[in-house]
């Protein structure tokens, strides 16, 4: 072949350019035509229609069936929604009351705790006194009617009755 003969693949890409572009304003002029746009809304309607025609002749055949329509699953999903709202509101709820009780419980318990090494304390505290007071009874009055520690047992018998 010689150089002088026309290059077909780049011919070819031109026309196809070409017709691409005539194509596209071509659609373009259909696309924005109000009878083009017309026909097409009538055509969406009319689909339209006749779906929900299809729907409302399938609702009654089951209906007429006792069967269940779309309808009333539709319905019964909103009403079973509704219902976990309100079940997952109450587990919420009943799930800080359970905080709250387990909060107050641990408080209790601390302050029980607290309250038994205050009487711990107390008693330790009585008894380094009874002690004290043994001591000193025992220095002031040697011979005593009753011994120390019958006293001591009578004494700690009527603070715990106490």
């Amino acid at each position: 072949m010689s150089d002088t003969s026309p290059d077909l693949s780049k011919l070819s890409g031109e026309l196809y350019r070409q017709w691409e572009k005539g194509m596209a304003q071509w659609w373009d002029q259909v696309l924005e035509s109000p009878a083009f746009l017309s026909g097409m809304g009538q055509s969406l309607s009319g689909q339209a229609q006749a779906r929900a025609n299809y729907e409302q002749a399938v609702d009654q055949t089951l209906e007429q069936l006792h069967i269940p329509s779309r309808k009333d699953f539709i319905r019964l999903t909103r009403v079973a929604t509704m219902l976990e709202d309100k079940l997952l509101s109450l587990e919420d709820k009943l799930l800080a009351v359970s905080d709250q009780l387990a909060a107050q419980e641990r408080e209790t318990l601390l302050a029980r705790v607290d309250a038994a090494e205050a009487r711990i304390e107390a008693r330790e505290q009585l008894a380094a006194l009874q002690a004290r007071l043994d001591a000193l009874e025992g220095k002031a009055a040697p011979a005593a009617t009753e011994p120390a520690e019958q006293k001591g047992r009578a004494r700690r018998g009527k603070e715990e009755s106490a």
